[in-house]
């Protein structure tokens, strides 16, 4: 629930204005009547905003980021949203190392965003650490301004097996 208000339509209205023809000829009551959601109710309805988030899932390609070379490696998102998605950006993007950490190569710039799909990781990691993590967080908006959020992983393998 985002929001909640009353909405005034006629329950302060004095006995003049009202349906009832005590004290009133039924021509003068009829003459009150309108085809609109005003006058509808002897109370006033509350309003609820009810928002639903969107669903947000997401995949990167590649996740894995071999040869540490120091070298950068285009990485693609492959969001999944709700029909009801208008847009999907990307959030934040964040590495488990330091950019230009000692023991990696010393190079800067370790993250370069594109555009909200595409970004370049470079592919180095400390030597004396367990691997390099790199945290993408997306932002689905849906068509009611609400969000959800969620995150791909690529990684720089500490080991160099398997190539």
């Amino acid at each position: 629930m985002t929001g909640a208000t009353e909405w005034h339509i006629n329950a302060d209205e004095g006995i003049e204005l009202d349906y009832n023809t005590n004290f009133k000829s039924p021509n003068h009551a009829n003459t009150l009547y309108a085809p609109t959601a005003c006058r509808s109710s002897d109370h006033d309805p509350v309003l609820v905003d009810l928002r639903q988030a969107p669903t947000l899932s997401v995949s990167v390609t590649p996740n894995e980021l071999r040869l540490p070379n120091h070298k950068y490696r285009t990485v693609m998102a492959t969001p999944t949203a709700s029909a009801d998605t208008v847009d999907v950006a990307l959030a934040s993007a964040t590495s488990s190392e330091p950019d230009d950490g000692l023991g990696d190569g010393d190079t800067a710039s370790d993250i370069v965003i594109i555009d909200d799909l595409t970004v370049h990781l470079r592919a180095e990691r400390s030597g004396t650490g367990t691997e390099r993590t790199y945290t993408l967080t997306f932002r689905a908006t849906n068509s009611c301004g609400a969000t959800a959020t969620a995150t791909a992983t690529a990684f720089v393998p500490l080991s160099d097996a398997g190539n």
